[in-house]
């Protein structure tokens, strides 16, 4: 016996033990009635000159006086049903209506346990329309008790056990197998399902909205749910239902809800009036608050919180803690984020406030200046302290470039070229690009790194009588010409194209039979 089925054996018979094995008539009814109340159908055909109507859901045959257009819906005579009105002998063959939802039961072997069912269900009119059964098939299982949860399922209808599939987690196969299927949650079952037994304190009632196999999965093993729904922290339990990250703000088994939110009873007492649905990062901040020793509230937390977007600033608040403690955090970027200026607002949230903080930290250290002076961490104009770093950044950066590009400029000379009055030699600098770019208006100034890396060669063409005025750029990719533009992109000329095919056969030609431009 494998282990697979050895682990079957102990634990898929029996969480099938708990599972009733026949379907109720309410079951039945909620199928009939929710999950299919579209597929009914009125299948008319011609008698005697008069339209005869079969209802499948009532399965009753009346005459019908008024014309009436296939496919719109018509009411039944008999039952009152609303009815999708077909033609008799047509457009059956693909006509197939199915569903998927949600049962809840206690389990028939333990009152105190709840169980659910994933239930198939289905409705065939390709043959004899009036023969049609809704046929049921449970794809899913779940047993949720004992401090845990399990779940089976299988992936074809029918068949016995060794269709059924043991699952290390619990999952909505809503969210995954049945989810191109129109899929229902019936409420009205779980409210007789859970009525004396534990789960009654759940506050199931509360998540009716989600997925509630999710919701009992974790009410199963964490009953403190019970305890964070009341005091009307749902966002935190809405967050471990769907998977959402709760950045270890909570104790899940802890007894107590000062224990299981980890503050203090003072704390507890400042949330419970605060009446404040707070988020896991709320509440992990403000603990992260309180273990530096801040005086601070959970209604200020939460109000940074909103001020800066989000759970998103994490890892840049992260960053800026090895520096600074999280009120000084918090008070720079209040500050800066409420500062007037002239010219209008820099900064439309905190999280703008911490990024460019951050960057403006950044590049001081990597201009060599002093981060552990007040004045330089704290600036009293954050966007101005931060546009003077951009400038010499960039001058840095450019002076980089340039000293590269002024490093191949010897061994490009040779490519410098004279005839019919133009003038074409490399590219001097990323200053130059720029200018060029600027004046000739095209793209050639982004092209500086890749220049100076020799990725490729960028040469200016330039008339003999005005030798300083951009004219055409020319750009050379594994030695041969890739592109020559002018002003606003423009083609070369007659004559300019002939200067640069002058240049190929002059320079390129040899360099091209060898390894092309020399880098």
């Amino acid at each position: 016996m494998s282990k697979d089925t050895e682990r079957w054996g102990v634990e898929g018979n029996e969480i099938l033990s708990h599972i009733p094995t026949e379907f109720s008539e309410e079951v039945k009814r909620y199928a009939r009635d929710v999950v299919l109340e579209r597929s009914r159908y009125l299948f008319v055909r011609r008698e005697n000159k008069e339209l005869v109507g079969y209802c499948t859901h009532c399965q009753q045959e009346h005459a019908y006086i008024d014309a009436v257009k296939y496919g719109q819906e018509i009411k039944c005579i008999h039952c009152k049903s609303i009815c999708i009105m077909k033609q008799n002998g047509r457009g059956r063959k693909y006509l197939n209506d199915d569903g998927y939802f949600v049962w809840f039961d206690k389990s028939i072997k333990d009152p105190n346990v709840l169980v659910a069912r994933g239930i198939y269900v289905q409705r065939d009119y390709s043959q004899a329309y009036e023969k049609v059964q809704t046929t049921f098939a449970v794809t899913a299982a779940y047993v949720f008790g004992d401090g845990q949860s399990k779940m089976v399922n299988r992936t074809w209808w029918g068949g016995d056990t060794r269709g059924w599939y043991l699952r290390s987690t619990v999952f909505s196969e809503s969210g995954g197998a049945m989810s191109s299927t129109p899929h229902y949650m019936a409420i009205e079952s779980i409210e007789r399902a859970v009525k004396d037994t534990p789960f009654q304190y759940s506050t199931w009632e509360h998540y009716k909205d989600g997925d509630l196999i999710k919701l009992f999965d974790v009410a199963a093993k964490y009953p403190c749910i019970e305890y964070l729904t009341k005091l009307g922290l749902t966002s935190i339990v809405r967050a471990k239902i769907q998977g959402g990250r709760t950045y270890g703000a909570i104790n899940w088994r802890a007894k107590k809800i000062d224990a299981v939110l980890k503050v203090t009873k003072q704390d507890l007492l400042e949330i419970r009036k605060s009446g404040l649905d707070i988020r896991p990062f709320t509440l992990w901040l403000f603990q992260q608050f309180k273990k530096e020793g801040a005086k601070v509230s959970i209604l200020e937390v939460h109000g940074f919180v909103g001020l800066c977007g989000g759970n998103h600033i994490r890892d840049d608040i992260q960053l800026l803690r090895k520096t600074f403690s999280l009120n000084q955090i918090r008070n720079f970027t209040i500050k800066q984020y409420q500062r007037k200026n002239p010219k209008g607002r820099h900064y439309w949230s905190g999280s703008q406030v911490l990024v460019a903080w951050r960057d403006y930290l950044s590049d001081a250290r990597r201009l060599g200046m002093e981060v552990t002076d007040e004045s330089i961490l704290y600036p009293s104009n954050l966007y101005q302290a931060h546009q003077k770093l951009l400038k010499k950044i960039k001058i840095l950066a450019n002076k980089a470039l340039n000293d590269q590009i002024k490093h191949r400029l010897p061994m490009l000379a040779k490519y410098k070229f004279e005839s019919d009055g133009f003038i074409i030699r490399p590219a001097e600098s990323s200053d130059e690009l720029i200018r060029e770019g600027n004046a000739l208006k095209h793209c050639v100034g982004t092209y500086a790194k890749r220049y100076a890396e020799a990725q490729i060669d960028l040469f200016v063409i330039r008339k003999e009588s005005d030798p300083d005025k951009p004219f055409y750029t020319l750009e050379v990719r594994g030695g041969r010409v890739s592109q020559v533009y002018g002003l606003k992109n423009c083609l070369p000329t007659k004559k300019v194209q002939a200067f640069v095919d002058a240049f190929k056969a002059t320079k390129l030609k040899k360099s091209t039979k060898r390894k092309g431009v020399a880098v």
